[in-house]
């Protein structure tokens, strides 16, 4: 099993507002779940400046701090899943996503949240 990239998940009580501030200082917009929650929507997207990428969600309430979560690019998800489950705490186990990954979630001891996930192979 190899990781091929780390991608920080940065989480906001406004993911629109984030997106401008992102997009003000050189982010592309890549991705975002507005197709599948309908315009208007956003819980999560994708941005990339240069060979940087990070994503943002929706999390916290008003006057809360942000908090950060990690998500872990894998080329075996599933090897990786059976290779740690017993050493975190799963908080989501694996899934095929209808965004085309298939992932799961994890607490690891300190109290991080990391996610692990692969690109599902398209049949299109």
């Amino acid at each position: 099993m190899r990781v091929n990239s780390l991608v920080p998940m940065l989480t906001f009580v406004d993911i629109r507002a984030a997106i401008d501030f992102y997009q003000s200082i050189g982010f592309h917009l890549e991705a975002t779940d507005e197709a599948h929650y309908g315009e208007g929507k956003i819980n999560w997207a994708r941005m990339s400046l240069g060979q940087v990428t990070i994503m943002l969600a929706i999390n916290g309430t008003p006057g809360e701090k942000s908090d950060a979560h990690f998500f872990l690019n894998v080329d075996n998800v599933d090897s990786f899943h059976d290779r740690i489950a017993d050493k975190v705490t799963v908080i989501h186990d694996l899934r095929d996503q209808f965004y085309g990954v298939r992932d799961f979630w994890f607490k690891d001891p300190f109290g991080y949240h990391w996610g692990a996930g692969q690109v599902l192979e398209t049949t299109d």
